[in-house]
């Protein structure tokens, strides 16, 4: 059975910037126990043993930018010495250790969904919510190719 990995990240309490943890939370309810799911502020190295057993990952994140659409992008693996900086630890660096580390890393693919507001509050703005929208759906249908479909209800 192919595993697969959701992991969703940014700041909950800051309107937009907390778009990923919210599609993360959504895989997880519509999806169980069928997907591994990870949430955060920030990728970080804990989550490379979750990422090493995996056959493919989406990794969900917010981004700026003149784009008010979600990108999907596959992530490429970044050499050994840039992969333990601490300091700029993100989406690359983590398929990077996690390969160091156990020898694999799966086809990971970085969704970044736009944002117009990172005020404290809980809620998305417009265009953010209607990226979520097609962020799940884009996810769904990727999940429905490697696991089992959700059971309705």
């Amino acid at each position: 059975m192919t595993r697969v990995l959701v992991a969703g990240y940014g700041n909950p309490l800051r309107s937009d910037d907390g778009v990923g943890w919210r599609i993360a939370e959504a895989v997880a309810e519509r999806w169980g126990e069928r997907i591994c799911v990870l949430m955060g502020q920030q990728p970080i190295p804990e989550w490379a043993p979750e990422l090493a057993v995996c056959d493919v990952a989406f990794l969900v994140d917010a981004a700026t930018g003149p784009s008010s659409r979600m990108r999907v992008r596959r992530l490429k693996l970044v050499d050994g010495e840039r992969a333990l900086d601490s300091h700029t630890f993100g989406p690359q660096q983590l398929l990077s250790l996690t390969r160091a580390l156990y020898g694999h890393a799966p086809e990971t693919n970085l969704l970044l969904l736009p944002i117009e507001s990172v005020q404290f509050g809980e809620s998305l703005s417009p265009t953010t919510a209607r990226a979520a929208e097609r962020a799940l759906r884009f996810l769904d249908r990727q999940l429905t190719r490697w696991v089992r479909p959700p059971v309705p209800g």
